[in-house]
């Protein structure tokens, strides 16, 4: 594992849970994308359970050490929509 591009730094993904049925929506995909590259992602979502999916994707990802030794990503439940 490397540190990656994205090393220090951190990403606040809207959407972060977002699934396309049984598959990775582009949510989904940016924050595991970004983790892999090192940001610390903090996953925004409506629904906690995708939003827990998504930090889910993210550990197997560094698990399998395909993804940066300095990812880390949390879960925020919120609807950025609404006033």
């Amino acid at each position: 594992m490397s540190e990656g591009r994205l090393a220090g730094k951190v990403a606040v993904v809207t959407g972060g849970g977002s699934r396309q049925g049984t598959e990775l929506g582009t949510g989904c995909a940016i924050s595991v994308a970004m983790a892999s590259e090192g940001a610390k992602v903090l996953v925004v979502d409506q629904n906690d359970e995708n939003a827990q999916r998504t930090l889910a994707a993210i550990e197997v990802e560094r698990r399998e050490g395909s993804g940066s030794a300095s990812a880390s990503a949390s879960a925020f439940v919120a609807n950025v929509a609404s006033e």
